[in-house]
């Protein structure tokens, strides 16, 4: 426990000179989702959500989820942020964050279905204020049982960004959030949980003290 392998990149098409982060898979390991954001100097993009399947040991060239919607104003579109992909444990539904058009604060917790293949079904629609904030709600990632955990800097706590928890309370709704205090939350921000596949383990993100650099993962 707690060792670990050298990490290996991933081919070209999933690593470009764009930044791509919070890989996650779907329950058979057969679709990568993965948060790409180009980058450019001098000019403004956002980031968009990607799938690439497995193809023996390789990955496919992966394509763009069309989430957000489309805008004719370019200045407006090149600054949608799409990122953070969750997927429930029936690889049915995805929770995501996202500024789109509608969004109620900086960013929103978003949701769409998928079809069997991965892809969108319909239109996105936000979770609302039982769950989103002012301010920044993001990183989610949905449990076995439904439950919702996320991160936000818009609810009370112990500082920074905290991560939350919100009960299912329906289909495609969750409320009653609270915060998951110490030792998971601390006085700098604290982001990107997740729980291993028999959930007896959690990883988290933080830059909190005592970490090697600026953003460490920590295990619980």
């Amino acid at each position: 426990l707690g060792k670990w392998s050298e990490p290996v990149k991933l081919p070209p098409s999933i690593c470009t000179d764009a930044n791509e982060s919070n890989p996650i898979f779907n329950t058979k390991r057969t679709i990568m989702y993965f948060t790409r954001c180009p980058h450019v100097k001098n000019e403004k993009h956002g980031c968009d959500i990607w799938m690439s399947k497995k193809v023996g040991n390789d990955y496919s060239e992966p394509v763009m989820l069309a989430l957000a919607p489309e805008s004719t104003d370019k200045k407006d579109s090149s600054v949608i942020v799409v990122e953070h992909a969750a997927l429930s444990a029936d690889d049915a539904t995805m929770v995501f964050a996202s500024n789109m058009p509608g969004t109620k604060g900086g960013l929103d917790l978003w949701m769409v279905k998928l079809n069997p293949d991965g892809m969108p079904l319909g239109k996105a629609t936000n979770l609302g204020g039982d769950v989103n904030t002012k301010k920044h709600d993001q990183f989610p990632f949905l449990r076995k049982n439904g439950t919702l955990y996320f991160s936000s800097d818009g609810y009370p706590g112990m500082g920074g960004m905290d991560i939350f928890m919100a009960e299912k309370t329906g289909e495609g709704t969750w409320g009653q959030v609270l915060n998951m205090k110490s030792p998971i939350n601390s006085n700098g921000d604290d982001f990107g949980v997740a729980f291993d596949g028999d959930e007896e383990r959690g990883y988290l993100s933080s830059n909190r003290q005592g970490g090697k650099g600026q953003d460490d993962i920590y295990r619980f």
